[in-house]
């Protein structure tokens, strides 16, 4: 809700609707996290990145931010402009390698203020099992819709163990967003945006930074996958007719901006993109229960995600090219890298921290190999 003041800043002010248990943790979350950020210098990234913190009243479920004038949503900007300009995703890039690479501070900061940080897993990797699990059980139980859905992923079990692998993979090392979308940033409209915000920070956790880059190439790649046969002023695009080519640029100097400001060697790179494409796979598999929100039944795009995502995640070489317009790692470029790994070289600036608390996404040596 926006509250407009006169005499002081004006506000915007997030409380949850319905008082159950997954909207108040989540608000509870960002709530801390904008505390903590407002507290402890380890968490000044968070200050220059979110919006102004002005308030949080947990036994209200009231958070208040200030109100910023002047700025959309990247994705109204796409929708208007049928492009993102290339500063906008530099900026995007250096401000989530910034996030990330605060870790060592972050880490030094006492646990007991940052328990509201489990480390713990996004939830496609527990979720689809439990609720297919749910829908073994009761299949007449739950919306027509997510029954459709279920059905469809129980047709390709490849998809799930897939998915099932991946989650031991998956590495806690720093501060992660969690949720980055383009609705979830707010630019102005200049070419090189003088103001830039991340907001809704609702899911952030202590996680695997690549789960966060894989968020940001999943609004890449769902772009052309959904505008591909659209012309202007269907579904709320009015930019021109819209190319893949246009989001493919983009998405290859997103990857490369952020990559070098981690400080990925040639080989560290390489293992990283095919990692980000298996993610980008089960980014895509938890939309497919996104797009189900107030749907009667199954969207028609619905199975073509599906496929996508099965795609991504059984052959993410392959997929690279197809999805996100970039190169799969050539055999040379794959054996360097596993040298690499086998000598604990893989994350750049960013190494394993001890964060003082056992994190639920952890697994054993997940860092050290290949999905």
């Amino acid at each position: 809700m926006r509250v407009q003041c006169l005499e002081r800043p004006s506000m915007f002010v997030k409380q949850v609707s319905m008082v159950h248990a997954e909207t108040t943790n989540s608000l509870m979350r960002e709530g801390a996290l904008y505390q903590l950020a407002h507290q402890e210098p380890a968490f000044e990234s968070i200050k220059t990145q979110a919006p102004q913190y002005l308030d949080y009243n947990a036994s209200q479920h009231i958070l208040i931010t200030r109100l910023i004038d002047g700025v959309m949503p990247l994705q109204d900007r796409f929708n208007k402009q049928g492009h993102i300009d290339a500063p906008t995703v530099a900026r995007l890039a250096q401000s989530l390698a910034q996030v990330h690479l605060e870790a060592p501070k972050m880490a030094a900061v006492p646990q007991n203020k940052r328990a509201f940080l489990p480390g713990q897993l996004p939830w496609v990797f527990s979720n689809v099992q439990q609720s297919l699990q749910a829908f073994a059980a009761n299949p007449q139980g739950m919306p027509q819709a997510q029954q459709q859905l279920l059905q469809q992923i129980q047709q390709m079990p490849d998809l799930l163990n897939a998915l099932n692998g991946l989650a031991h993979f998956y590495t806690p090392l720093c501060l992660i967003h969690g949720d980055i979308k383009w609705d979830n940033i707010l630019a102005s409209e200049e070419k090189e945006p003088k103001q830039f915000f991340i907001t809704d920070w609702e899911l952030a956790d202590i996680g695997d930074p690549i789960w966060d880059v894989a968020c940001v190439m999943h609004s890449f790649a769902t772009q052309w996958m959904f505008l591909l046969n659209t012309t202007p002023g269907q579904n709320g695009y009015n930019g021109p007719q819209w190319k893949a080519e246009h989001t493919f640029a983009v998405a290859q100097q997103f990857w490369q901006n952020y990559t070098e400001a981690l400080g990925f060697s040639p080989q560290q790179e390489a293992m990283q993109r095919l990692r980000m494409m298996k993610f980008v796979g089960a980014r895509l598999v938890q939309s497919t229960f996104e797009m189900l929100h107030n749907q009667p039944s199954l969207p028609p795009t619905v199975q073509s995600i599906l496929q996508y995502a099965r795609f991504a995640l059984l052959s993410p070489d392959a997929a690279l090219p197809q999805v996100l317009g970039m190169a799969a790692p050539n055999p040379q470029e794959l054996q360097e890298s596993q040298t690499a790994l086998n000598q604990g070289a893989n994350w750049g600036s960013l190494q394993s921290l001890n964060w003082g608390q056992p994190l639920l996404g952890q697994q054993a040596n997940n860092a050290q190999a290949l999905p």
